[in-house]
């Protein structure tokens, strides 16, 4: 595929309207952001907002002071910040139960996604509604996780830790506990197929140590922090508003972008990350340096299969339709067969 070809699936796979004008006003400059609000303020109904919008709208609410100190919905979009904040204090609360519960038995669990950004101290996150817990534990350590989790009063959700076999654990395990207790715990923090065991080792060797509402937990190194971000848009089938916020949000840190670059090849996520590093930049003015962009098209061009799969999948991710889906499924089958 030439390179301008990809170009043009990288446009065609950015996010609706609304959706563009929230990540604009909640990431961009203060100019850009002002003008992206009133632009969404002039087009949306508060009333009938879209799932993605409603999830993004309360990342907007810290700025409106700054960039729309007129805006008539200051006070309501203020209300929906802090009621995630709120409900989200009592998951971290549930949560750091859990960890403390894991460290007294010697078994290191690792923060992903918007647990880790927090835990980091990157306040960006705040406002979007976080009902879940992510992490990660050694994949030997899974059947231990489950048994001492469960113990506590913990419930394992479908598929569960336990597969057909103890021997056999999940990918992750989706864990429950009273309204606001909700874990997800996985094997690898990269999704399966994907080089899974020598990606995690090397993501563990660069953790460091931190805390989760006042419970200890390590925290990925903030260039794997970013790719996690990226490769789960790819595990969920989710390319939408919300992984984009993701990407973007997991930029504010120092990234070593030849690592991105190595692990985007090893992961096969040339495209992701070039399709989301590249709108982060364009559209939302993080410090994406433009080389590594350039060297990302490279190598994503020379894989059109993967491109225009997961150009299917931002199209089904923004709404479009359950074709878009299915042609992403038989893509990423043909591209599967090719490589064996």
């Amino acid at each position: 595929m030439k390179r301008a070809g990809l170009r043009l699936l990288a446009e065609r796979s950015s996010p609706p309207p609304g959706v563009d004008a929230l990540l604009r006003a909640a990431l961009a400059d203060a100019p850009t952001a002002a003008e992206a609000w009133a632009a969404f303020e002039r087009a949306a109904d508060l009333d009938q907002l879209p799932g993605v919008e409603m999830c993004l709208i309360g990342l907007v609410s810290k700025r409106l002071p700054a960039i729309a100190p007129k805006s008539v919905h200051r006070g309501r979009v203020g209300g929906i910040e802090r009621a995630n904040w709120s409900r989200a204090q009592l998951v971290i609360g549930e949560a750091a139960s859990a960890l403390h519960t894991l460290a007294t038995q010697d078994l290191p669990a690792l923060l992903l996604g918007e647990a880790a950004r927090s835990a980091a101290g990157n306040a960006l996150g705040r406002g979007r509604p976080f009902g879940v817990v992510e992490l990660c534990v050694r994949q030997g350590d899974m059947m231990r996780v489950h048994d001492r989790l469960t113990a506590e009063g913990w419930q394992a959700a479908p598929p569960g830790a336990v597969g057909r076999k103890r021997d056999q654990p999940a990918y992750s395990c989706r864990f429950t506990r009273g309204v606001f207790g909700s874990l997800e715990v996985r094997r690898s923090p990269y999704p399966p197929g994907r080089s899974e065991a020598a990606g995690a080792d090397d993501l563990w060797q660069r953790a460091g140590a931190g805390t989760f509402g006042g419970a200890p937990a390590l925290l990925p190194a903030a260039t794997d922090a970013l790719m996690v971000s990226i490769a789960d848009g790819v595990r969920r089938s989710c390319f939408n508003g919300l992984w984009l916020a993701d990407v973007a949000m997991s930029t504010a840190a120092e990234i070593d972008w030849p690592l991105v670059e190595e692990a985007s090849r090893r992961q096969g996520l040339d495209a992701a990350s070039f399709f989301s590093l590249r709108y982060a930049r364009e559209r939302l003015m993080r410090p994406i340096p433009p080389e590594a962009l350039d060297r990302l098209e490279r190598t994503a061009a020379a894989d059109a299969l993967h491109s225009f799969a997961l150009l299917a999948e931002c199209r089904s991710g923004a709404g479009t339709t359950r074709a878009s889906q299915g042609l992403s499924r038989v893509l990423r089958r043909i591209r599967r067969l090719s490589r064996q």
